[in-house]
C-alpha cells in the first residue's frame, strides 16, 4: 500500500478501505485532501454509488451552497439512527428501511389529516424505535474548520466513514499507507468545530430526506473510547469496541503543532476531546437571582432616602376622608 492508486478501485469515494480511530487519523485524510493526494467529494452520490457503498469507505465533503461547489448535506439514501457520541466522533447505525405497511400507514395518516385536521393521528414509528438492519453499516462522523489563507474564513469539511460488524478490525489504518503515514499535518490548519454539533446533526439526512437530529444527550454516559488519544500510544491495532456502542463528540480537539503519522502518539489526555457530560447545557447557564437594588442589613435598600416634612406634608394632601 504504497501509492494512492489504489484510491482509483472506489472512485466515488475519498478514500475506497481505511478504518478511523481518533482525530488526528481524520487530520491525515484532510490533510491529504488538501495536498491533493486523495480527492474532495463535490456532488452527491448517485443512486448506484449509494447502493455500492461498502464498509471502510471514507468520503471527505465541504459544507457549502451548490453554487459555491459545495454540499449543503450528505445523502447516502439509507436511514439511520439517532447519533451517539464516541470518542473523537459521531456514530450512527443503520437502520431497516420502511415497510409496506409503514408507507401505508403513512398514507392513511395523510387521508385522516385531510377528512379531519383535528382528529389525533396514530402516533408514527420513531426513528429510535425502527429495528437495526441485520448486516447494516455503521456511519461514522467528524467535521472540522479548515484555514487555507490568511484574512478568508474557514471552510467547513466533513468526513464520513462507514464499517460494519467488527470487521473494522481487519481494515487498514493509516499507518498502513505510505502516502497517509508520510504525512505531516501543520498547526492551525484544522481546528475545532464544537459548537456546531446541533447544526452538523442537519446536514445528515436518512432515506426519506429527514434530517438526522443529534441526540448523544438521550443515552447513557460511555466509558472513554479505548482507541482515543488518552488510551492508545502508537498501537495500531486498537478499534472500536463495536459497532453498536457508537459514538462521540464532534470536534473539540485541538491540532497538535506537527505530527507524523508514523511517530508515536502520546497517551496523555490533553489531545482528547472534552465529553458532552462536561459541557453545561446552555440552557442551564442563567444567571444567579438577585435583588434589583442592593439591601442593608435590616433589609431596606441602601439607596433609599428617608421622606423629608415636605415629602410628608405633600402625601398627606392627597389622603381621602371617608
Amino acid at each position: 500500500m504504497s501509492s494512492p492508486c489504489s484510491v482509483d478501485a472506489a472512485s466515488h469515494a475519498t478514500h475506497p478501505a481505511l478504518h478511523l480511530r481518533d482525530a488526528r487519523d481524520a487530520h491525515v485524510v484532510f490533510e491529504a485532501v488538501r495536498l491533493g493526494v486523495l480527492p474532495l467529494i463535490t456532488r452527491r452520490l448517485t443512486a448506484n454509488e449509494r447502493e455500492q457503498l461498502v464498509s471502510g469507505n471514507v468520503f471527505v465533503w465541504e459544507e457549502a451552497e451548490h453554487k459555491q461547489g459545495g454540499l449543503e448535506r450528505w445523502t447516502d439514501g439509507r436511514r439511520w439512527s439517532q447519533s451517539r457520541m464516541r470518542g473523537d466522533y459521531l456514530f450512527y447505525e443503520e437502520k431497516i428501511e420502511t415497510t409496506p405497511e409503514e408507507k401505508e400507514a403513512k398514507a392513511a395518516r395523510r387521508a385522516r389529516r385531510t377528512l379531519d385536521p383535528f382528529a389525533a393521528p396514530p402516533a408514527p414509528i420513531r426513528r429510535q424505535d425502527r429495528p437495526s438492519k441485520p448486516d447494516g453499516l455503521t456511519k461514522q462522523t467528524y467535521s472540522t474548520h479548515v484555514h487555507t489563507r490568511r484574512g478568508e474564513s474557514p471552510r467547513k469539511w466533513h468526513i464520513v466513514a462507514y464499517f460494519s460488524g467488527d470487521d473494522y478490525t481487519r481494515l487498514p489504518v493509516v499507518e498502513n499507507y505510505e502516502y497517509l503515514r508520510n504525512i505531516r499535518v501543520p498547526e492551525g490548519i484544522f481546528t475545532s468545530a464544537k459548537g456546531n454539533i446541533a447544526r452538523f446533526g442537519h446536514v445528515l439526512e436518512d432515506a426519506d430526506g429527514h434530517e438526522s437530529s443529534h441526540a448523544g444527550m438521550d443515552y447513557p454516559e460511555w466509558p472513554p473510547s479505548p482507541w482515543s488519544p488518552v488510551s492508545r500510544g502508537a498501537t495500531t491495532t486498537d478499534r472500536p469496541m463495536s459497532s453498536s456502542s457508537s459514538s462521540s463528540s464532534s470536534g473539540a480537539q485541538r491540532t497538535p503543532s506537527h505530527y507524523s503519522v508514523g511517530q508515536p502518539r502520546p497517551g496523555s489526555s490533553s489531545g482528547a476531546l472534552p465529553r458532552l457530560s462536561t459541557v453545561v447545557p446552555v440552557g442551564l447557564l442563567t444567571p444567579p437571582s438577585s435583588p434589583m437594588y442592593p439591601t442593608s442589613p435590616s433589609g431596606v435598600p441602601s439607596n433609599y432616602q428617608p421622606l423629608t416634612a415636605e415629602d410628608r406634608r405633600a402625601l398627606s394632601s392627597f389622603r381621602l376622608g371617608l
